[in-house]
């Protein structure tokens, strides 16, 4: 019986200290979005800032404050229990790191230098992402390098990225060059939905994790992935799909797109000619997002979405908003991925499965 209560008691200090994680990480995204507001303010050093915001005539929905860039980027996930959340230092030249500590909301930031397997300094980068469930992070440096970490040897081990393909549109089949791969546009939600893409030949890509090859699987713009494992695209006529698994895509009809950013499959934005637009998988259609007076949000030259559902807009002028909100759960997320990752780690140990073939004719 003592055993029994034992347990329970550090399973649910486990839970407190996810939920914490995840409130704190929340509260100081939020912190540094007030801080960096507070820079903003109009002063003789950015009043040219302002009025080139002014004129760009930018309308941000409620509750958007400035946040520094890097801030933007975070990365989070979950590993043998504990929230892990990374990004890219300002200058691009080191990675921060956290992790949730034993005790309920006790984790600490730190400076990671990027180091390959024989040592060297992996510099200007460009980009990190973790999977949900921790199986996967990747490291992009600014000339489309990819890097896997090794949780064992703490160091990264740059990936084969194969060849490139092209796409012929009368067959609608992809084709493979002589080229080498190169990948921009990272984006993974769990360990089965690594996606990245090739912006040079417009061709959207999806890592099979069993092989580590990259295989063609749409023409596209923008691609996106969320932690329960959506994935959403932009085709190159600015139609947006959603994956519905085996290469096969659904339309998500009444926009006309230049970026697609998801966290789930209901949480999806887009961006059209600077405004600002939001997917409404009951409606299944496109609306218009709107500021605190009605009107249409609008000036957004980026977006972007991290795990836990905050979104940042960035200005023409390169300034970055954000809302700081967290309005998905992501460690369930978590634990089915991780569950669904280990039973195909014990498939792959009683046969050697065939490779599998890339249907590229539906989509």
């Amino acid at each position: 019986m003592k055993k029994i209560i034992k347990n329970l008691i550090g399973n649910i200090r486990k839970l407190i200290a996810r939920s914490v994680f995840l409130v704190v990480l929340s509260i100081q995204l939020v912190s540094l979005s007030v801080l960096s507001a507070n820079k903003m303010a109009p002063t003789e050093e950015n009043t040219n800032l302002v009025q080139e915001a002014v004129i760009q005539k930018i309308n941000l929905p409620s509750q958007f404050v400035v946040i520094a860039p890097e801030t933007a980027d975070l990365t989070i996930g979950y590993r043998n229990g504990n929230g892990e959340a990374w990004r890219v230092s300002a200058d691009k030249t080191r990675l921060t790191h956290s992790v949730a500590g034993k005790k309920p909301g006790s984790f600490q930031w730190k400076t990671i230098i990027a180091r390959d397997s024989q040592g060297n300094v992996i510099n200007s980068l460009k980009n990190i992402q973790i999977s949900v469930d921790g199986g996967i992070l990747l490291l992009q440096d600014n000339v489309s390098n990819l890097y896997r970490y090794d949780w064992d040897k703490l160091y990264f081990i740059k990936l084969y990225t194969g060849n490139a393909y092209t796409h012929n549109a009368k067959k609608n089949t992809f084709v493979k060059t002589k080229n080498p791969l190169l990948l921009d546009s990272l984006s993974i939600g769990n360990s089965h939905t690594v996606w990245a893409m090739d912006s040079k030949r417009n061709i959207i890509y999806q890592l099979d994790e069993k092989t580590g090859a990259w295989h063609p699987r749409a023409n596209g713009i923008s691609v996106s992935t969320g932690t329960d494992g959506t994935v959403v695209i932009i085709d190159t006529k600015g139609a947006a799909h959603m994956h519905a698994g085996d290469n096969i895509w659904h339309a998500l009809p009444g926009a006309v797109l230049e970026k697609i950013v998801c966290c789930s499959k209901d949480y999806i934005y887009g961006i059209s000619q600077g405004n600002l637009w939001r997917y409404d998988s009951t409606k299944k259609s496109w609306e218009q997002v709107m500021d605190a007076y009605n009107k249409p949000v609008n000036g957004v030259k980026n977006i972007g979405i991290n795990p836990i559902g905050a979104i940042s807009l960035t200005s023409y002028d390169g300034t970055v908003y954000s809302n700081g909100k967290q309005v998905v759960s992501i460690h369930e997320h978590a634990i089915k991925a991780a569950k669904i990752r280990k039973l195909k780690q014990q498939k792959q140990q009683t046969k050697t499965p065939a490779p599998p073939a890339i249907n590229t004719n539906n989509r």
